[in-house]
């Protein structure tokens, strides 16, 4: 007998297999269960404002991935520091140090912000400068303290106000 044909208890041929046939039943079971699924009313995501405060509840994903990046550079720099007693004088000598990766470190952009470094092995600062300012690009600045700090429309400095982390 064929693979394919299974015969009934009647004798008659039937080329549909019970394995499919229960495969199709959990496909029209699922289609069924989503079409009659409630639907609820998509909430809008709120868009970061300088007037909204600065604070992780209130930044753009293009921010998210500057905050993200910076926190990943600060923890890297500790680890650093701790290892050799001094800051590394480049980004890329962090390179497989923490979570840092060596394209993390070659590029000096990412999602719409520039990435500035300096470091006298004593201490280091790190920025993240937006290409454009807007509603949705703060700049963000850091150094060996691990504080960041923001600005809503210029590059931030050491004594720019604190950026609130949740």
């Amino acid at each position: 007998m064929n693979r394919d044909t299974m015969r009934n208890e009647n004798g008659i041929g039937c080329r549909f297999p019970l394995t499919r046939a229960a495969v199709v039943i959990a496909v029209v079971i699922l289609i069924l269960l989503t079409v009659s699924a409630p639907r609820s009313a998509a909430k809008p995501i709120p868009q970061a404002t300088p007037a909204q405060g600065a604070s992780d509840s209130s930044v753009s994903p293009d921010e998210n991935v500057a905050l993200a990046y910076t926190r990943t550079i600060l923890t890297a720099e500790k680890l650093y520091k701790k290892r050799h007693n001094i800051y590394p004088l480049t980004l890329s000598t962090l390179a497989g140090t923490g979570s840092v990766t060596t394209r993390m470190v070659k590029t000096r952009e990412r999602a719409g912000y520039r990435v500035g470094y300096s470091s006298s092995g004593e201490t280091f600062t790190l920025s993240m400068v937006p290409v454009t300012f807007d509603a949705q690009h703060r700049a963000f600045y850091s150094d060996q303290t691990g504080v960041i700090r923001f600005e809503a429309d210029k590059p931030a400095t050491a004594q720019s106000a604190v950026f609130k982390q949740k």
